[in-house]
């Protein structure tokens, strides 16, 4: 049912960011509805996903657009997450760049793969375990998606901590269970206000319980013997996505 909803989940999230984000309008349906104004939202303690990304920023005057294949897992009882970006090619290979984040010995891979050639970086990770909950965000609206009913919330939230970008975000969990469903964002510069980015960022195949650890967070042999570097101030709360550009809202 989660897969097939995230679909509408895109212009959920368009709409709900009317206000906060200043987009255009795309229509929704509002679910009227006693359900309550929740306190707090976590997703379940593990599970893995794919998702999809729009990501469409100005380069050097001309419009960029990137479609990213993105796949994770994230584990609260291990204290582990793990997010790989995939760039798939027609002969069926595909290079990808891994985050591995090991929150229990402070430690974070960069694994790059690109035509079988391995090359990891090690870091360390300046922050707590990032729980996917939603706490201090301000709840906008109930939905409903799709063709059956599902009953969604949206959630906004500017996060400030850059220093030179604010970033908007409107985040639409699944209701009563509180399955992250995506989310859209915006990136604008604080001086003048100017866009920089927006990502549209949709999630899928959604699994409870991680069935197979070690594919998802076991670094591979070339990590072995590389050097742990001290990490440079984190601009997004510890994370960033695996191209070291966007943030990543857990």
């Amino acid at each position: 049912m989660y897969a097939a909803a995230v679909v509408c989940v895109l212009f959920t999230a368009v709409s709900a960011s009317q206000g906060p984000l200043n987009m255009p309008s795309v229509p929704w349906k509002t679910e009227q509805t006693d359900l309550p104004h929740p306190v707090i939202c976590c997703s379940a303690s593990a599970y893995t996903y794919k998702a999809v990304s729009v990501v469409s920023s100005v380069k050097d005057g001309s419009l960029s657009t990137e479609f990213i294949h993105q796949r994770g897992a994230y584990d609260a009882v291990a204290k582990m997450i793990a997010v790989e970006e995939v760039l798939g090619f027609t002969n069926g290979t595909e290079d990808t760049v891994k985050l591995i984040s090991d929150f229990n010995n402070g430690v974070e891979y960069r694994i790059t793969s690109q035509k079988g050639t391995i090359e990891c970086e090690k870091t360390d990770i300046p922050t707590r375990f990032l729980h996917n909950c939603l706490t201090d965000e301000k709840f906008i609206n109930w939905v409903t998606i799709g063709d059956r009913a599902l009953t969604a919330g949206n959630w906004y939230k500017l996060w400030t901590n850059h220093p030179t970008e604010d970033v908007h975000v409107v985040y639409t969990f699944q209701h009563p269970e509180c399955v992250d469903l995506g989310y859209i964002s915006r990136g604008t510069d604080k001086a003048t206000g100017a866009e920089l980015w927006t990502d549209f960022h949709t999630r899928s195949d959604y699994s409870l319980g991680i069935c197979d650890p070690d594919k998802w967070f076991k670094p591979p042999p070339e990590c072995k013997a590389v050097k742990l570097l001290k990490a440079t101030p984190q601009q997004w709360f510890g994370r960033l996505s695996p191209d070291g550009k966007r943030p990543i809202f857990w």
